[in-house]
C-alpha cells in the first residue's frame, strides 16, 4: 500500500511547487489532528505523561503557565512600600479594608449598597468609632485613602497606586491622587485625565454613611 508521504512524492513531480505547499500543509494537518485525537483519549483516561500532556496544550494554545484567575479579586502594587509614617498595624488594617473594595476603587458592599463606618470598625476589628477614624485619618494623610463629597456624603477612594479593582481612572481619583499617579503615566494619559469631564459619574457609587 502507497503512504500518503510516497503519494505526495509522486504528484509533486507532476504538479510542481505551488501545489507542493497546500498538500503538505494537508497532511501534516491531518496527521496533527490524529495526534490531538490520541493524546486527548490519552487524557481523558488519564493516562497521559507529562511531556504529552505539554504536546497536547500547545497544540489547544493553552499556556504552560499556571496562574490563577479570579472573577472576584483585586491587585496590589507590591512595588509601592509602605509609608513610613504608618504601623504594620494599620498598613495590616488596609489591606482588610480592601475586601470592600469596588471596581471604582471605592469602598462598598459587594451587592452595591453602602456599609456603614461602624460595620467597618468592627469588620476590622476597632474597639471603637472614634479608633477606626483616627485609623483612616492616617491613611488620607498618607495618601493612602481619599475622600471626596457629593451631596454631602463622603466617599471613601482608595488610592489605584497602592491598591485596585480593574479600576479605570477618572478625573476624580486622578486629582486626589495624582503626585502618586504621575509616576505611572505618560504625559498625554496626563493631559487627557487633566481635561477629563469625569464621565464616570462617582455620584452612581452608594457611599459610606456614619
Amino acid at each position: 500500500m502507497v503512504n500518503k508521504y510516497d503519494k505526495l512524492e509522486t504528484i509533486l513531480k507532476e504538479t510542481g511547487e505551488v501545489i507542493e505547499k497546500d498538500i503538505v500543509k494537508n497532511i501534516i494537518m491531518e496527521d496533527e489532528r490524529k495526534e490531538i485525537n490520541i493524546l486527548q483519549l490519552k487524557f481523558e483516561q488519564n493516562n497521559i505523561s507529562r511531556n504529552e500532556l505539554l504536546k497536547l496544550m500547545k497544540y489547544k494554545k493553552m499556556n504552560e503557565t499556571i496562574n490563577l484567575l479570579y472573577d472576584d479579586f483585586y491587585r496590589v502594587n507590591l512595588s509601592k512600600e509602605k509609608p513610613k509614617e504608618v504601623s504594620k498595624s494599620d498598613y495590616g488594617g488596609f489591606f482588610m479594608l480592601l475586601n470592600y473594595i469596588t471596581y471604582k476603587n471605592t469602598i462598598a458592599h459587594r451587592n452595591g449598597r453602602h456599609v456603614s463606618i461602624k460595620k467597618l470598625a468592627e469588620e476590622l476589628e476597632f474597639k471603637t468609632i472614634d479608633g477606626f477614624k483616627k485609623f483612616l485619618r492616617k491613611l488620607k494623610k498618607c495618601n493612602m485613602i481619599g475622600t471626596a463629597n457629593f451631596g454631602g456624603i463622603d466617599f471613601i477612594l482608595i488610592n489605584p497606586v497602592y491598591a485596585q479593582r480593574k479600576v479605570k481612572l477618572n478625573h476624580t481619583i486622578y486629582t486626589i491622587f495624582k503626585n502618586d499617579l504621575k509616576e505611572y503615566l505618560n504625559d498625554f494619559q496626563i493631559r487627557l485625565l487633566e481635561l477629563e469631564n469625569d464621565d464616570t459619574c462617582i455620584e452612581t457609587i452608594i457611599p459610606i454613611i456614619d
